[in-house]
């Protein structure tokens, strides 16, 4: 008798085989709800991509569907798949958010990673005319905002700014205030800081007090870039309160009054900050010399006091100056203090000429002799010379000295007629002895 052999696929097998084959597909492969939501599958695989393709054929209107598609493309790097899944809602009458905000990353994200110049030129083309298509939609500024922040620098500068202006024409109230800095950053940037001043100068009035100073300084730059220091001043101006003015702000007003060529405005503040601080020994000489400049002889006067009155010694360089200042006054006794300091320390001319002048003058016999003996030392004693400084050591009582000076003059200038009579003269008055018994010096070494 023939054995029967054992039946495996009998019909209990088969929809036993079938009931466990579904339960494996049902927890592998979950239901199109699952992609549909948009946080599902953050790390796609590339069956998960082939099912959800399949799903949107079936499907092709399920809008979060193809969101979540695109987003899975362009992160497994699809940019070309992911951007016709994409495409369709851009060009929609009504955009999704999502779709917007995946079509931009996704065009940001491959013109970071294209190396040829050409196709970054046509990724750009397409990110801005996406961007336009977001100034389009009827999505809330602060949503605008924040999906245009990150692909606008990636844009040309005229592109940028076509972009920023229309985002700046709809703002209003604070953020209308943000994007109207962002704006002129742009312009400003692109080498045209006039229309930069120009906006930010529309909203000066909009500005709160916490920033307002902040924000003309930056407007006061930005004029100043345009080639407008009048506008900066007055804009400087709008700012000043009564009372006094800190030193710092007189500091911007003199430099702006400077180049408005507000000539009274920058005198008028120099002096109040030559006043405020007298120690600053330059900006008293700017000062001055702005007073001299003027003919104001009186007003230089006082500085030149409060310069004296705040440094322990007038420095060299000041010298000239104060004994010039202090003989237009009538202070000649003063004046040739610093005219005799002068001459020690440099061997001017003018000031061994106008020192002696003044010792003369004022009968200061001692001062005039030291004058003369510095300039014997220095050999710079003209045969007129050696006879003043003879004279003068005669009206102090030093004949023997006065003879000694004469004696060298002779041998310096043994030629010298002027010499030889104020010679004779000398010896006449001290010795009266018959004239031929008188011996002049001759011109010997040593």
């Amino acid at each position: 008798m023939k054995q029967r052999r054992p039946a495996f696929f009998s019909l209990p097998a088969l929809l036993l085989m079938g009931l466990l084959l579904a339960l494996v597909l049902y927890v592998l492969f979950p239901k199109q709800d699952a992609f549909d939501d948009l946080r599902y599958l953050s790390d796609p695989d590339a069956v998960s991509l082939a099912y959800l393709e399949t799903l949107l054929k079936s499907d092709p209107d399920n809008t979060p569907l193809r969101i979540n598609l695109g987003r899975m493309q362009s992160q497994v790097g699809q940019y070309d798949k992911a951007r016709k899944t994409l495409e369709p809602l851009i060009e929609a009458p009504t955009v999704p958010s999502r779709a917007m905000e995946s079509y931009l990353e996704l065009l940001v994200s491959e013109i970071y990673g294209v190396s040829s110049e050409d196709q970054r030129q046509a990724l750009t083309d397409d990110l801005n005319r996406a961007l336009q298509r977001l100034l389009e939609t009827d999505y809330s500024l602060d949503r605008k905002l924040s999906l245009a922040a990150p692909a606008l620098p990636l844009l040309g500068s005229d592109d940028q700014l076509s972009i920023r202006q229309s985002l700046f024409e709809n703002a209003s109230g604070s953020m209308r205030l943000t994007l109207a800095e962002q704006l002129a950053r742009q312009y400003e940037a692109m080498g045209q800081p006039r229309k930069a001043a120009d906006i930010l100068g529309s909203l000066l009035a909009q500005v709160p007090a916490a920033r307002r100073d902040a924000f003309i300084d930056n407007l006061i730059r930005l004029e100043l870039a345009s080639g407008r220091p009048g506008e900066a001043l007055a804009l400087f101006r709008s700012r000043l309160t009564e009372g006094t003015r800190t030193p710092d702000q007189l500091r911007q007003g003199i430099r702006l009054a400077g180049l408005a060529g507000a000539d009274e405005l920058r005198k008028k503040w120099l002096g109040e900050l030559a006043s405020a601080e007298p120690g600053n020994i330059d900006l008293q000489r700017q000062w001055l010399s702005l007073q001299l400049a003027e003919g104001d002889l009186g007003g230089a006067l006082a500085t030149l006091r409060r310069m004296q009155d705040n440094t322990r010694q007038l420095p060299p360089q000041d010298w000239q100056r104060a004994a010039q200042i202090l003989e237009w006054n009538g202070r000649p006794p003063e004046a040739l203090n610093y005219w005799r300091r002068l001459y020690e320390t440099t061997d001017s001319k003018q000031a061994f000429d106008r020192a002696t002048r003044l010792a003369k003058e004022l009968f200061q016999w001692q001062s005039l002799a030291d004058l003369l003996n510095r300039a014997r030392e220095r050999r710079a004693l003209s045969p007129d010379g050696f006879r003043d400084l003879a004279d003068t050591l005669v009206r102090l009582g030093r004949l023997e000295e006065a003879e000694a000076r004469l004696r060298l003059g002779l041998e310096r200038f043994p030629d010298s007629l002027v010499l030889r009579e104020r010679f004779v003269t000398l010896l006449l008055n001290r010795r009266p002895v018959p004239y031929t018994h008188l011996t002049l010096p001759t011109n010997s070494e040593g």
